[in-house]
């Protein structure tokens, strides 16, 4: 099963789950059961922050409401909120708001790189950062493309699988097996075959194909 399809299915039935809270308790009064509340509210936050992370408008909005979680009308709009989010999946601005997050994160990974290689001359642990950038991107971009990586995959075998499922075309392909040579060479303390300019080049060449399919 696909990534998105696990999230739809999980975020399904904690709405419903919620839904059966909203029928516990003591209606006279808007109390709902205390212990399901929490148990419920616990998961539903977990989901949220693994999912899109804690600074989100979601994750803020559902944490004020959770705090008043042994009663029905907060219950009810910590369920609304869940609603609002599996909209916003559905109509695919998770993957948009994922694809935002990730560019950050690669962003400042490459500019640490660069930082590494044009301010302190050092192209071999330059080499590694810009690597290790490149790995967890092409990891993020076949998610994003519905077709996860196996955590044994390894860079050169992620460039396989973006080649085979038209992820990138051979050209790219050839770049990238360029620049896993640079990084492997880093990693094994080859740092003799291969040089600044080409670090320079593998740097500015992740940080276009990362802003090409990371947008």
């Amino acid at each position: 099963m696909r990534t998105d399809d696990l999230v739809k299915q999980r975020i399904a039935s904690l709405i419903a789950a919620g839904e059966k809270v909203l029928l516990t308790g003591d209606h006279d009064n808007g109390y709902v059961d205390d212990s399901e509340a929490r148990g419920w509210t616990t998961q539903a936050l977990f989901f949220i922050d693994s999912l899109i992370g804690s600074d989100s408008v979601y994750r803020t909005h559902y944490a004020e409401s959770a705090k008043g979680y042994r009663y029905k009308e907060d219950i009810g709009g910590c369920v609304s909120i869940l609603k609002a989010l599996r909209q916003d999946i559905e109509n695919g601005y998770l993957v948009e708001l994922r694809s935002l997050i990730a560019a950050s994160v690669f962003g400042d990974m490459i500019e640490m790189a660069e930082y590494l290689l044009s301010e302190e001359g050092y192209k071999d642990p330059a080499a590694s950062v810009c690597g290790a950038a490149l790995e967890t991107g092409l990891r993020q971009i076949l998610e994003m493309a519905g077709h996860p990586a196996k955590e044994t995959d390894r860079l050169q075998s992620l460039n396989q699988k973006c080649l085979e499922h038209e992820v990138y075309n051979k050209i790219r392909y050839a770049e990238v097996k360029s620049w896993t040579g640079i990084r492997d060479h880093a990693a094994h303390g080859d740092y003799g075959e291969y040089d600044a300019g080409q670090v320079k080049r593998m740097i500015e060449g992740v940080r276009g194909l990362l802003s090409e399919h990371l947008r």
